[in-house]
Parts: structure tokens; sequence; C-alpha cells
């Protein structure tokens, strides 16, 4: 199934000594002025983690190699959790 593509939005705070973005946001959802989000953080070159707000893994102890990979599973996520109306954060 192909999920609706939405868009990251780098977080500068994070970013790395050499001012590389080492985090992203992806709006799920905004609902009365509430807005909920998934976040994609790199550890290293080769590890991106899809998370809530909280840290938490929402894959489990699965990470990406890319952050391509882990785009198109936070646009899975995402569509879920806005089709359920279930948030994690």
């Amino acid at each position: 199934m192909t999920y609706p593509k939405r868009e990251l939005e780098v977080i500068p705070e994070c970013n790395d000594e050499h001012d590389n973005p080492r985090c992203w946001a992806m709006l799920v959802t905004e609902i009365c002025d509430r807005r909920h989000y998934i976040w994609i953080s790199q550890y290293s070159d080769d590890e991106f983690v899809i998370e809530n707000s909280d840290g938490y893994n929402l894959c489990g102890k699965v990470t990406y190699k890319t952050l391509a990979g882990a785009k198109r599973k936070a646009e899975e996520i995402a569509y879920r959790q806005d089709d359920t109306g279930c948030f994690t954060d």
C-alpha cells in the first residue's frame, strides 16, 4: 500500500557540530491547535530511528539505514495514527 506523502521538517537545534541535520519532525495532524508529530532521529551514519516525543522507538527495536527508508515507515505510522485517532505523542 502507498501512503500519503508527508513533509519532514528539520529541527535545527539538533544539528551536529558541522550543522548537519540529525532530527526531523513529521506532522501527523493538527486537532484543536494541538499538533501531533512523529520524529526521525539519526544516531549514526546508518541508524535512523522513528520515535515519539518521549524518545520511544515506534518500531520496537527496528532501525533504518537511510532517511528515505525511515520516512516511508514514518508515513505509514502517521497514516495509521491519523486514521485511528490514536496518537503517540
